[in-house]
């Protein structure tokens, strides 16, 4: 054949012009094969390293990790409504955790006079020196209170640190009394929250008279206490086992007229109603 540039013949296998250099036709590169067979993937390793380094964006699955993560179906993935659902569950929950908390806190702090009373009761018949040896609480023979010591019978007390105003003379919140033999042994323990007479000297104010003649000896002390549904004004432990619960209440009467009233309920050891009395009051009396 000859040469399309200078005319001169060459060799139909020459690649190019022996004399002038001039292209005769393009090379074409064997296809390479595996060692077992199929197409050699190096052109597209080298071609994806090209990409690489020319700044092209790989693909999505190659450099994005969560790629590599198990795709959510349909039926897995959560739809917003239910996830608002979820968000809002765990505050309420958050919320009534804290009210929850703040409310056994404040019980706890109300309830202490109460619960060294309870603390007391298991040493009745020993001791006073015994019960103050148990570090609880120390009982002494007189109260800080003027009011205390003339108005109320004991043998030794503890009480509040804090005191209340009672028209016009001064109270511990509340303090605990003992009554002791006459051998010096622990007989009565008696709780008493001053605080409750802290707005009027006749207790809590009631709708009514509060009756109790549904309830009959034997019935459980929570459903009594339920229903006369107050706070006590003492709870007094007695060594023959039974607890008073003394409430001090006034109501309104048909005629217009307030009533002072005074209840107590007693309890024996195991928690069983034994029997109530209710005294009505004269201002004289209060």
């Amino acid at each position: 054949m000859d040469c399309p540039k200078c005319g001169k013949s060459v060799s139909s296998e020459d690649y190019n012009c022996i004399y002038c250099g001039t292209l005769l036709k393009t090379r074409t590169e064997p296809e390479k094969k595996k060692l077992f067979g199929g197409k050699d993937k190096s052109e597209k390793k080298t071609k994806e390293k090209k990409k690489i380094f020319s700044g092209e964006k790989m693909d999505k699955q190659k450099t994005d990790p969560a790629s590599d993560l198990p795709k959510l179906t349909d039926d897995t993935e959560a739809s917003p409504l239910l996830k608002k659902i979820k968000m809002a569950a765990a505050v309420t929950a958050a919320v009534l955790i804290i009210v929850l908390a703040v409310i056994v806190v404040l019980s706890i702090r109300s309830g202490k006079g109460e619960r060294y009373a309870q603390n007391a009761s298991e040493f009745i018949g020993k001791g006073v020196a015994t019960l103050n040896d148990s570090g609880d609480r120390y009982y002494g023979d007189n109260s800080a209170y003027n009011g205390v010591n003339t108005a109320v019978k004991f043998d030794c007390i503890t009480e509040s640190d804090k005191h209340v105003t009672v028209q016009g003379v001064k109270y511990p919140a509340w303090a605990v009394t003992l009554k002791l033999s006459s051998v010096q042994f622990i007989t009565d323990v008696t709780y008493t929250d001053f605080s409750l007479l802290k707005k009027d000297i006749r207790g809590v104010k009631a709708d009514g008279l509060v009756s109790l003649e549904r309830f009959h000896e034997g019935d459980k002390q929570s459903s009594v206490l339920k229903e006369i549904d107050m706070d006590p004004y003492s709870i007094s432990y007695s060594q023959s086992g039974i607890t008073t619960y003394t409430y001090k209440y006034y109501f309104k009467q048909d005629n217009g007229d307030e009533q002072a009233v005074i209840l107590r309920a007693s309890f024996d050891e195991d928690g069983k109603y034994k029997y109530s009395t209710t005294e009505l009051l004269i201002q004289e009396n209060m």
